[in-house]
């Protein structure tokens, strides 16, 4: 899987009628910090990487430079979903999930909150300028935070409740 093709997962994610409405989407700076997240996420849970792009620690936190130059077009602005192809060949079940579990827990919040939260974390703070190792990003915490949402969503499908 490509680091675009996250972002592409992403993306889709946006709910249109909210996006023409509001404005309501990512940017390429928060998109960034999503790819941080899922990389993170993907490599502390299965001990491999998600996307085979490098990360490097810029200024304002992680980028996949090629997905960086990819969407710099729109600059601060959100990433307009009408104009990029969102199409996304067959993803496997565990990476959806992955993805699922990150988008929920960060997509949330700021750009800059997302910022203020990478720049807090030793793989950026360690390796300013540089590509980010990926034995850097490992983090038991979120593999166990991961685990435990995939626990829960198995009990509601054992219990077959409508979520």
């Amino acid at each position: 899987m490509t680091a675009l093709e996250v972002s592409k997962y992403f993306l889709r994610k946006i709910d249109k009628e909210s996006f023409e409405l509001y404005d309501n989407g990512i940017s390429n700076l928060k998109m960034q910090k999503l790819l941080f997240f899922a990389q993170q996420t993907f490599f502390s849970v299965y001990n491999k990487p998600l996307f085979k792009e490098d990360m490097e620690a810029w200024q304002l936190g992680p980028v996949v430079p090629k997905v960086y130059h990819h969407y710099k077009i729109y600059g601060r602005n959100n990433i307009d979903i009408f104009q990029e192809n969102l199409q996304i060949d067959n993803l496997d079940w565990n990476i959806m999930m992955i993805l699922d579990f990150v988008y929920l827990k960060y997509a949330k919040y700021t750009a800059y909150a997302l910022v203020d939260i990478t720049h807090s974390l030793p793989c950026w703070i360690n390796n300013i300028n540089k590509k980010i190792p990926l034995n850097a990003i490992y983090s038991e915490t979120i593999k166990n935070e991961f685990l435990n949402f995939k626990k829960e969503l198995n009990t509601i499908s054992e219990l077959n409740i409508d979520i």
